[in-house]
């Protein structure tokens, strides 16, 4: 752990206005992570495959920075989205968090399983970019994340699901296994997709119907 290129990144990361190289510098210190990383864009769960002696020796190094910068990431991209100062950062700068901030969700991902909480917790910070991207209006890239935190949620209780359950949107809700968190998880994420789908106003009719078909399914999480 180097931690005055930590300190370096993660002081610019709260609060310079020169973000044109942020992206690089995260992608270059974390660079043990990248021949881990699926070459997915929206944030993701990670290869079943990874060695658990790797993940291990991964989060021992990047855990703390990685937790710190996804803590100063939604504080920063939120000011700014509200902020109306001249020294507001510009469209193509915030376009640079996200990608750190994608980048950083995705190597918390890899190394989750080590993490002292519940494995689908990490999909609250998944939820917190989404709420980030909606605060700059970028609707299409907030409903991406959603599916993927949806996709997640499927896979983490896919054992109980069964092959009828496959095509469904949502994860299949287990009244005699019910947890509070994950049941929250999915109302959230699909408060934040009708949201989405309403502001976007879309012109394609598949778009209201794959809304309507995710309240019928969520109307048992509502319950």
């Amino acid at each position: 752990m180097n931690s005055a290129a930590e300190s370096s990144l993660l002081s610019k990361l709260q609060s310079s206005a020169d973000l044109a190289d942020i992206y690089t510098l995260f992608s270059s210190y974390l660079h043990p992570f990248k021949p881990h990383l699926a070459p997915k864009k929206p944030s993701s769960r990670p290869p079943k495959t990874l060695e658990t002696t790797t993940i291990r020796s991964l989060a021992k190094q990047f855990l703390p920075f990685l937790n710190n910068s996804i803590s100063f990431l939604p504080k920063r991209l939120s000011s700014e989205a509200q902020a109306t100062s001249p020294n507001k950062i510009s469209r193509d700068s915030a376009f640079k968090l996200f990608d750190v901030y994608r980048l950083c969700l995705n190597c918390l991902h890899l190394v989750s399983s080590q993490l002292e909480c519940k494995t689908y917790a990490i999909y609250l910070q998944q939820l917190r970019l989404v709420h980030c991207l909606e605060a700059w209006e970028l609707y299409k890239e907030a409903e991406t994340e959603c599916f993927s935190v949806l996709d997640g949620l499927r896979g983490i209780n896919s054992g109980k699901s069964g092959a009828k359950f496959k095509k469904l949107l949502l994860p299949r809700l287990d009244e005699e296994d019910a947890d509070q968190l994950f049941a929250g998880l999915v109302v959230e994420t699909v408060v934040r997709l009708t949201k989405c789908a309403l502001v976007n106003q879309s012109k394609d009719g598949n778009d209201y119907k794959r809304v309507i078909a995710l309240i019928h399914e969520a109307t048992p999480w509502f319950e």
